[in-house]
């Protein structure tokens, strides 16, 4: 499966969870047979669709974790570690990173983005270089969010096959 749609299914998958959503306004609404209801200053649990819908009608907004403060940690610990370490990333850190940047004004939003571009490309060229030569590990695989697994898989594929091509005895094998 490609890293565009592996992140499309788990993006969905975030969008499920639940997520809290403070209150506006008084509000009753059905949405796609889900039924939820709130009070002004109220905090109420949800799906997050729900919410992110409730959200860009003003009559709400749903709670996110800081994302800012969570790449700057991340970018921080990727700047002190060796050139084959992979500090740890959650699994949805990417998916939660885009909703969250969705929501900055541009100047906010150009800061956030190349951060998010540093810390891309430090990941990835380490990604890059360990795939080439081997499977993934456990320990790695544990480290990585679900589109750099796809990533790491893409890329030891490929050099996989361009090693058997290259090293096969007889051309055409």
């Amino acid at each position: 499966m490609s890293v565009e749609r592996l992140s499309s299914v788990h993006t969905i998958g975030f969008e499920l969870e639940e997520a809290e959503f403070e209150a506006r306004h008084d509000f009753k609404v059905s949405v796609a047979g889900i039924y939820v209801s709130g009070q002004r200053g109220e905090t109420v649990k949800m799906p997050y669709w729900v919410g992110r819908i409730l959200d860009e009608n003003d009559i709400g907004m749903v709670k996110m974790p800081d994302m800012v403060t969570a790449l700057k940690q991340a970018l921080s610990k990727e700047r002190t570690v060796g050139p084959k370490q992979f500090p740890a990333l959650e699994p949805l850190f990417y998916i939660k990173l885009r909703e969250y940047m969705k929501r900055l004004d541009e100047r906010d939003y150009n800061r956030v983005y190349d951060m998010l571009l540093e810390l891309f490309r430090r990941r990835s060229n380490k990604l890059v270089a360990r795939a080439s030569s081997m499977k993934m590990s456990a320990e790695i695989n544990d480290k990585l969010t679900v589109e750099e697994r796809a990533f790491y898989n893409l890329v030891y594929r490929t050099c996989s096959g361009f090693e058997t091509h290259i090293t096969a005895r007889e051309a055409g094998k």
